[in-house]
């Protein structure tokens, strides 16, 4: 299982494209993760056709306690995974589905939150 690890300095965002080796036939790729304060944005794409996708994120690998709703369909998306706690460790999963209802997903992204913006 690939994973990834980002961790911002103090009210710096991080910006990292993670290059992950999928299975055939998994339709996600130019995924991006920003971590800034209490977010975390991923972008991402399925260029090989619509899809609509949503984030999953929580304590560990494998058991996500949050997520957003799905998007609308499209070859782009952006996801935020929100308020998150400062020197909090989280694992994160962006999920796409076509309209055949055929999944992929992101391997797991690791992320930890600095410290708190106290400005």
């Amino acid at each position: 299982m690939a994973r990834i690890l980002l961790v911002p300095a103090a009210a710096v965002a991080i910006t990292v494209a993670i290059i992950a080796i999928l299975r055939p036939g998994d339709v996600v790729n130019d995924l991006n993760v920003t971590v800034q304060g209490d977010h975390a944005l991923v972008t991402l794409k399925t260029p090989t056709r619509p899809t609509q996708a949503r984030l999953l994120w929580g304590p560990k690998a494998d058991i996500y306690t949050r997520q957003t709703d799905w998007d609308e369909f499209s070859h782009q998306h952006f996801l935020r995974a929100h308020s998150l706690l400062p020197n909090t460790t989280y694992h994160l999963r962006a999920v796409v589905i076509d309209r055949h209802g055929e999944t992929s997903s992101s391997p797991d992204i690791v992320i930890e939150t600095g410290e708190a913006d106290t400005h």
